[in-house]
């Protein structure tokens, strides 16, 4: 790919890409910086970490993914898909719903004795695909080419320090979405 060969970032954001098209993107990271995500919304790939150290905190509980996108969207979601295979559940523990013009929601049951914790993303409008790709391309910046994912990028952010740099970069980050 022609971008690759000058160097400049790739982000992509496709949920469904074949394994040869995978392999593909490898292959790009060895000239360039590339980031790929299933989903590049902040929400959602907020959503999979939380879920994640939630299911190694309590990996005993009942958990349901459920999905919900407009009337017409005929499969399963992506993200629902990448959602399950990242807590190891089968797909059969996706419940989907069809109704009217939602963008998409895509909701993580937790079902502990005695309680229940859900988490939920919901996609308002389709700014939320270019807010992530806003923040993917200001933390790519001055890294080395390679291959990473949106987890890669917000891992640091879970960091529960005292510190100003990452205080200002978020400040920094967020300050377009105030203007």
């Amino acid at each position: 790919m022609e971008a690759a060969k000058r160097g400049i970032t790739i982000i992509s954001a496709v949920s469904q890409y074949s394994d040869e098209k995978i392999k593909q993107i490898h292959q790009l990271a060895k000239q360039t910086c590339v980031l790929h995500s299933a989903n590049i919304t902040l929400g959602i790939n907020f959503l999979i970490i939380t879920a994640k150290i939630l299911k190694n905190i309590a990996p005993y509980t009942d958990i349901e993914v459920i999905e919900e996108h407009f009337k017409k969207k005929p499969e399963v979601s992506g993200t629902a898909k990448v959602i399950a295979r990242e807590l190891n559940l089968p797909e059969e523990n996706i419940k989907s719903v069809r109704a009217g013009g939602i963008i998409g929601v895509h909701e993580i049951l937790f079902g502990f004795p005695y309680q229940t914790v859900r988490l939920k993303h919901e996609s308002i409008t389709r700014e939320a695909f270019g807010n992530g790709i806003l923040f993917a391309v200001e933390n790519l910046q001055g890294k080395p080419k390679g291959f990473y994912s949106m987890e890669d990028l917000l891992l640091p952010f879970f960091k529960l320090q005292e510190g100003e740099p990452q205080i200002a970069k978020r400040k920094q980050w967020w300050q377009f979405w105030l203007k």
